[in-house]
């Protein structure tokens, strides 16, 4: 935490922002009582030219081919074929003999990936309640630091959950590190209840899904679900569920020159 006296002069402040601006040629800073003026001039750059090689376009995991878009390069798989990790789906090489030449192959190729999740559901569930109780406190932030402007003193509750809600400054397309905070914290109580088997069925169905899905990526969609196992012991439900997931499967290979 720091405060106003303690951001140095408008001059060292300007310095401290432009570094962390890239792309700004100029940076100006004017304070006036509790205002701060910042001025901003861009710099002038080329447009950036990422320099890509050769590639193909290989299956990331064992699949079944549902969709294939070529944008560049040459498809040499199609739909309802399996493919294993590694396998080319779409080749960067072109043509043959003296017309042969090589591109950086783009485009995406979906398929079917198959998972297993292992899940287990305590049927006794700790609940939280909120008590309707708040507290608020507001920061200017000022990169990572926060100066505290209201909302002092000891949180008054015994149990609590506090939410950060932040905005970060702009000036035109520049991110400032400077910003304004609000931590809503609410006060909670604690709890527990004991749910049945098919609630914690639900749960553990859930849970299953949202690994699945982290782990396929956020394009991925589950197309089918199947427990292959369950029992109930020492207060628990144990679940084993295979989930069919179709995903983009595609990742890049550099070709070798």
């Amino acid at each position: 935490m720091q405060w106003k006296g303690k951001l140095g002069e408008p001059e060292e402040l300007a310095r401290r922002l432009q570094l962390r601006l890239p792309g700004t040629a100029w940076v100006g800073v004017e304070v006036n009582g509790t205002h701060v003026r910042i001025k901003v001039v861009e710099a002038k750059l080329p447009d950036p030219r990422p320099l890509v090689g050769p590639r193909h376009l290989v299956a990331a995991k064992n699949a079944l081919i549902t969709q294939v878009f070529a944008e560049k390069g040459l498809p040499v798989v199609q739909p309802n074929k399996y493919v294993r990790k590694g396998d080319i789906l779409i080749t960067g090489i072109l043509g043959d003999g003296a017309n042969q030449h090589m591109v950086a192959a783009t485009g995406v190729v979906r398929g079917l990936v198959w998972y297993t999740s292992s899940i287990e559901v305590p049927m006794t569930q700790k609940s939280k309640v909120y008590t309707g109780e708040i507290k608020d406190r507001h920061y200017l932030v000022i990169g990572n630091r926060g100066v505290q402007l209201t909302g002092y003193g000891k949180i008054p509750f015994g149990q609590y959950e506090a939410v950060p809600d932040r905005t970060q400054w702009h000036i035109g397309p520049w991110q400032l590190p400077l910003g304004w905070m609000r931590e809503r914290v609410y006060a909670v109580d604690t709890g527990e209840r004991v749910i049945d088997a098919a609630e914690a069925r639900s749960i553990g169905l859930q849970r299953g899904r949202a690994e699945t899905i982290a782990a396929a990526g956020p394009d991925a969609v589950i197309k089918t679900e199947k427990i292959l196992h369950e029992k109930t012991e020492n207060g628990k439900v144990y679940m084993e569920v295979h989930f069919e997931v179709e995903e983009n499967i595609a990742t890049e290979l550099s070709i070798a020159p």
